[in-house]
């Protein structure tokens, strides 16, 4: 299968192709790889303007990846997409585009920065018959995954702990702690009735309520590693995902591969939307404590 980079302005770029391209990978996901690329920038955000130039070299001489003087170009060589593009205000427009082929798209995280722009991607994907999924990998890291397949009774909360970090022109959680999230969703499987957000001595935290009582806990913290423990009325499964063997790009990119062959997400649209939500929601209430 041949995939397509629309906007290789972040590592992820490369990330992927490695797995998907170098097959003398430990890691090397099977199934497709990526031929050709449209560097698409977002000129207003400089890690995107910056960058875009050296991960496009590195793609094309270590990768022998095309570059496309256009969108229309990129995907007539191309049977599936991958947005990458850094920038989560461009990504509708982007899909609007790209769906007019009807082939798959995978959006990087963030699938949208507005919980508007997410449901629009979602309804031009059903007006199209373009099938869409977005998620960050790590939803899939191995040591989350064996603890959620683990579970033999119901969720009374959970604590999740990851890297709190900003960036510019980037809106607040959008940036990182939207990986600490989308693994909150991914346990909870459903949106919150309230959520409050917290300053703490050595970070931020997010504390989301649920209707039943249940509880979670989002806490980032500066370089802090990626951990989660899940509680239910039985005990508590604790994944210690800085200590998985197998990358959760990779696994990520396995989840992705089957998508595109399939047309089927194995992320919901109602949980793609309830990320974006829960982001949203925190956004705008850390803006109302600054």
């Amino acid at each position: 299968m041949r995939i397509a980079l629309i906007g290789p302005d972040t590592s992820h770029a490369t990330a992927f192709t490695k797995l998907l391209n170098d097959e003398s990978h430990p890691f090397h996901v099977k199934g497709g790889k990526v031929t050709v690329m449209y560097p698409f920038f977002s000129s207003h955000i400089p890690i995107s303007k910056n960058r875009v130039t050296g991960f496009v070299q590195t793609l094309t001489e270590e990768y022998n990846v095309a570059v496309a003087d256009s969108l229309a170009d990129a995907m007539k060589e191309a049977d599936a997409a991958c947005i990458t593009a850094v920038d989560g205000d461009s990504h509708l427009p982007l899909f609007k585009e790209l769906s007019a082929y009807q082939k798959p798209i995978f959006i990087d995280k963030p699938f949208a920065h507005s919980l508007a722009d997410a449901r629009a991607i979602l309804e031009r994907s059903e007006e199209t018959n373009t099938p869409v999924m977005s998620c960050s990998a790590l939803r899939f890291a191995e040591s989350l995954q064996a603890s959620r397949q683990a579970i033999q009774a119901p969720l009374t909360g959970a604590y999740i702990r990851g890297p709190l970090d900003f960036e510019e022109e980037i809106p607040g959680y959008f940036w990182y702690g939207i990986h600490c999230v989308e693994m909150l969703v991914s346990m909870m499987e459903r949106s919150h009735d309230k959520v409050s957000v917290h300053k703490t001595s050595s970070g931020e935290m997010l504390t989301f309520h649920y209707q039943g009582g249940q509880t979670a806990v989002v806490h980032l913290e500066q370089d802090a590693p990626f951990e989660a423990v899940i509680h239910t009325e039985v005990g508590s499964y604790y994944a210690p995902i800085y200590k998985d063997q197998t990358p959760f790009y990779s696994l990520l990119l396995q989840e992705i591969i089957n998508f595109f062959q399939t047309g089927h997400s194995p992320v919901s649209k109602e949980e793609m939307l309830c990320v974006i939500e829960c982001l949203e929601e925190a956004n705008a209430l850390r803006e109302e404590k600054k």
